[in-house]
């Protein structure tokens, strides 16, 4: 069940831009409802063309908040288009296949919310089949978020 009222908005946004999905899709998904912290919304952009993605992203139509599906130039292109439509005081944007690390939203909403933050960068693993690589985030400056 989540947790939001029409007085006040979720805590996070999930974005999520797909094109052309698999199987993958239901594993991004998954991460995203299974977090015991239920203060966000989905908000899902999709420029896909056939039938199969048509069909998985239907079988969650009662658990995506926002559906987005006009096009668009690119996954940045995307993303924008969701940031228009999201409410969430925090957002998280995630691609097709992508998922969340178990209990993130509990385990981020104790670091930031009696903090003065405006952005909070995290670790990303990339797992492929062979190999996974931690990307850690330097320390931010205006200069490298270009």
């Amino acid at each position: 069940m989540k947790i939001s009222s029409k007085s006040s908005p979720p805590f996070f946004s999930v974005i999520i831009a797909t094109k052309n999905i698999s199987e993958e899709f239901h594993d991004t998904m998954k991460s995203i409802l299974t977090q015991k912290f239920k203060s966000y919304e989905i908000t899902l952009i999709d420029s896909s063309n056939d039938e199969k993605s048509k069909g998985i992203i239907s079988s969650y139509t009662d658990k995506v908040d926002n559906f987005l599906n006009k096009g668009d130039k690119g996954i940045y292109d995307a993303w924008n288009q969701g940031l228009e439509v999201s409410k969430g005081n925090w957002i998280i944007f995630l691609g097709s296949g992508d998922t969340l690390t178990a209990n993130i939203f509990e385990k981020v909403f104790d670091k930031i919310e009696n903090s003065c933050l405006d952005l909070f960068l995290s670790i990303i693993n990339l797992v492929s089949n062979n190999n996974i690589k931690i990307i850690k985030p330097s320390k931010f400056t205006l200069s490298n978020l270009s």
